[in-house]
Parts: C-alpha cells; sequence; structure tokens
C-alpha cells in the first residue's frame, strides 16, 4: 500500500509550533501536524485540512512545499508513506488540542528539540527549519521501529 501524506511545521522567530501524536506509528513524539491526503485532493489544500483539523480550527495562511520523504520499513515490502512537507510563518486563531494532537506548544529550535522526536525526523527537519528543502527516503527495519 502507499499512502500519500502531509506534515506542516509552523515557524516563527525560532520557535516552532509541535504536538505530541496521539496514534499511529509515531504516537507520543512531537511532530508537525499533517496526515493521509485525500483521493484526488490538492497536496497543499490537505496540508491546509490537516492542520486546522489537529489544531482544533487554527490555520495556516502561507504554506510553502519543502520536499518530500518516503518512508518503507520491512525487507521486500512494497508499502510506503510519501509525506510532503510544508512550513509556514503565519497562523490564524488560537491552537488547541484535539483528538489527534496534545501538548501543542511553542518549541524553541535547538538541539535538545530534535530528541523528542522520531529518529528519522532528525535526518531532515533541521533543514527544513533553516528553510531549506528535502528529497529523501528513510528505511526502518520493523514496522513501529524507531531506528532508521
Amino acid at each position: 500500500m502507499h499512502i500519500v501524506c502531509t506534515n506542516t511545521f509552523l515557524v516563527k522567530e525560532g520557535f516552532v509550533l509541535l504536538g505530541r501524536k496521539q496514534r499511529g506509528v509515531v504516537a507520543g513524539f512531537l511532530n508537525g501536524f499533517g496526515g493521509r491526503v485525500d483521493f484526488g485532493e490538492d497536496i497543499a489544500a490537505a496540508a491546509q485540512r490537516e492542520f486546522t483539523q489537529e489544531t482544533g480550527g487554527a490555520e495556516v495562511a502561507d504554506p510553502v512545499p519543502r520536499g518530500v520523504v518516503t518512508f518503507t520499513c520491512e525487507e521486500g515490502s512494497t508499502d510506503s508513506i510519501e509525506m510532503h512537507i510544508f512550513l509556514a510563518t503565519r497562523l490564524v486563531g488560537v491552537p488547541r488540542d484535539t483528538q489527534e494532537m496534545h501538548s501543542i506548544n511553542w518549541f524553541r529550535i535547538n538541539e535538545t528539540l530534535f530528541s523528542w522526536m522520531c529518529r528519522g525526523d532528525q535526518l531532515w527537519l533541521p533543514t527544513v527549519l533553516e528553510g531549506g528543502s528535502v528529497q529523501g527516503r528513510i528505511h526502518y527495519e520493523r514496522p513501529g521501529d524507531r531506528i532508521v
């Protein structure tokens, strides 16, 4: 199965807005806001929709595409997750916790921040938060593994 999803990161003055995912492979880790792209849905529109859903109604006004990272696991499996990454700087509304995301807060962008995230994210996210773009593939040994 091939899943297409989004992940949006909102940055402002050296801080990034993150929350703790409540389900899925990244449950318990700090993450940006995103999820699956619906069939036929525009990827940028999906990024905005998912951000709004996961922040209880807040919106990003200016999401900019910053790349694609594809995740695979299990040798020989054809399953993959194609994650489209967006960076934004303008927020409309006030983010609040939802069933999908808890502990939503602004975090200072520094090395300590990345230790609270999935190991794979530590490889590409610093580049995105600095305004760069990424393209890559990350392979996990087993489903749910935190090891790349």
